[in-house]
């Protein structure tokens, strides 16, 4: 009686919200075969976005990046400025760039810190009136100080050892403690130690530079969905505040994050076309298995294996890509012909008047283009899981996903609303798994390598042999949202000068912690494609009054068994044509008479 009310109880609660469905998005989305296959996705755009920053910043086409300036990027200034003002930033910018000194060969001043270091110990052990304790401790002192002046000069991160403040006073320190050095000396290597900070500023971090565009526009776009979830955790919900504000909104960061997509069409448009085409064929192989995936899973609670999932959507590739394709293809058509329009409104007197007589229909393609918008934003998560659920062609996801668009367009908003903040909260717990994960992992193996000491002098003396390596921000650092600017979860890799082992280690290290990296954004692709998938039997059963159980399925036929020699029938003898009797076997008898 009790599994009776417990079930009846349910069936209400679906019937009566049917949103519900959608929160089954999270554990169909944390499954291992569709995070392997938003993994490998993930990866191939990556490798591919990366071949083609060194194509683009080996032909000066890179994005303009500056530390020191408000608008740290050229993508952010395009945001945040108008046409003109963006114009003057980077003409400024680049110009600055082309000036700016390059470094001083840090070779010299890194010979300078050794010499003095090791002038400054042979100084402390001849120093008899020093007890045991305070040897030690100024020991300790000096090794930090060449630390210091190392990491400054070879231009890593001082925030890991102290503040760039501190270079000039460790460079004082480390002089005065060598008592070999005349008042000459002393001053003249006092100056060159105290500029390192500056030389490496000038010629690391501040310095505007140019970055491969991928890599620039994946950074600002992750600031920008980091912004969204602080805004949906702050119950900032709506447009009021961009990503860049110091207090983002949800609504109005995914607004920013638009406008960086506006950014590389105006600004980067062969870079987006064909970094766009390319992941558009990644994905739509990935995306159409992993929306197959989910929609078995939802509808018959059974996992397909990946074979299946991936020959789904091998045969299905053609419609895949297809589908978004075919309204970009209206979008561009449309907006082609308005241009060739607009030419005959260049002509002298004739021009002017049929342009004003017929601007009705420029109107009237002005609609189309905003209707083809609208199906390209709202109806592009419904195509791969029409396919995947229908099992149809290109023409059939695009007229299904603007149908479902234009009819229940509030409903459509709803869902992705609810998919925006329930999504939002996934990824968080995702993202906090991986951190807990990832320092724990660290302070475990930084403890065991502890143990058989720090690094060689000829390295650096304060840092322990991991943290050179690989070093994680510590738990005060690791905040459970994703922050603006702040270090990453991941930490930092190369925070000292290596060998040629230990570089290689670092390598081979980073490569494992970023597939951890890579899993957190496969798991948000996995997420969106499986809600995706949840929302298309919505809204399909909204509109078609088609049930949640409907879907295209083959029923696997199970291998027929072979028969055996001896369970076999007997097959007839052969007949002959002309006199229809039985012909006699080889090895056997005539037939009697």
């Amino acid at each position: 009686m009790s599994e009776e009310r417990s079930s009846a109880s349910t069936f209400c609660w679906s019937e009566a919200l049917p949103f519900v469905r959608l929160f089954s998005a999270f554990p169909r989305a944390f499954s291992l075969r569709p995070l392997v296959l938003c993994l490998l996705g993930v990866t191939a755009c990556y490798l591919v976005g990366r071949v083609l920053d060194a194509v683009w910043v080996a032909a000066d086409r890179g994005v303009l990046v500056t530390p020191a300036d408000p608008h740290r990027t050229e993508i952010e200034a395009y945001v945040a400025l108008d046409a003109s003002r963006f114009r003057e930033w980077r003409e400024r910018n680049l110009a600055a760039a082309e000036s700016s000194p390059s470094a001083a060969p840090a070779g010299d001043l890194r010979g300078v810190v050794e010499q003095r270091h090791s002038g400054a110990l042979a100084a402390l052990e001849r120093n008899t009136q020093l007890s045991r304790e305070e040897r030690r401790r100024m020991r300790a002192e000096l090794n930090r100080d060449a630390d210091i002046l190392l990491l400054a000069i070879e231009g890593y991160d001082l925030r890991i050892l102290a503040g760039a403040l501190e270079v000039a006073q460790a460079a004082r320190r480390l002089v005065e403690a060598d008592t070999s050095l005349d008042p000459a000396q002393r001053s003249e290597q006092l100056g060159r130690l105290t500029a390192a900070g500056t030389q490496s500023r000038t010629a690391g971090p501040d310095r505007a530079r140019l970055r491969g565009p991928f890599i620039a526009w994946y950074g600002y776009e992750m600031r920008c969905f980091a912004a969204a979830i602080q805004g949906i955790f702050a119950g900032r919900w709506g447009a009021s505040g961009s990503a860049l504000d110091p207090q983002p909104a949800a609504i109005g960061s995914l607004a920013s994050a638009a406008r960086g997509v506006f950014w590389a069409a105006t600004q980067r448009p062969w870079y987006l076309v064909l970094f766009g085409l390319i992941s558009l064929l990644v994905f739509s192989f990935v995306g159409g298995a992993t929306c197959r995936y989910a929609a078995v899973q939802s509808v018959r609670e059974e996992s397909l294996p990946l074979r299946t999932l991936a020959t789904f959507a091998r045969e299905k590739l053609a419609g895949l890509i297809g589908a978004p394709l075919f309204v970009a293809a209206i979008f561009a058509g449309t907006f082609v012909l308005m241009l060739i329009g607009g030419l005959f409104g260049a002509i002298p007197v004739l021009g002017e008047i049929f342009s004003g007589l017929l601007f009705f229909l420029a109107l009237l393609g002005g609609l189309a283009l905003a209707l083809a918008l609208v199906a390209l934003v709202l109806g592009f998560p419904l195509m791969w899981p029409t396919i995947a659920v229908e099992a149809s062609d290109a023409f059939d996801a695009v007229q299904r996903s603007a149908s479902y668009v234009f009819q229940r367009f509030f409903h459509v908003a709803f869902y992705s609303f609810v998919l925006l903040v329930y999504g939002a909260v996934c990824v968080v717990i995702v993202r906090g798994l991986a951190m807990l994960m990832l320092k724990l992992t660290h302070t475990a193996v930084a403890a065991g390598m502890s143990l058989f000491g720090l690094l060689s002098s000829s390295q650096t003396h304060t840092l322990s042999k991991l943290d050179a390596m690989w070093h994680m921000p510590g738990w005060a650092e690791l905040p459970l949202l994703p922050t603006v600017g702040g270090p990453p979860f991941w930490g930092s890799f190369y925070n000292a000068p290596l060998n040629f082992s230990e570089t290689l280690g670092v390598w081979l290290l980073a490569v494992w912690v970023f597939l951890v990296v890579g899993l957190v954004v496969a798991f948000a692709v996995d997420f969106a494609l499986c809600g995706s998938v949840e929302m298309y039997l919505l809204l399909r059963r909204s509109v078609d009054k088609v049930d949640y159980s409907e879907i295209y399925y083959e029923e696997l036929e199970p291998p027929v068994p072979r028969e055996t020699a001896a369970d076999q029938p007997p097959s007839p003898p052969p007949v002959s044509a002309n006199t229809g009797t039985a012909l006699p076997i080889a090895g056997q008898a005539p037939p009697p008479g």
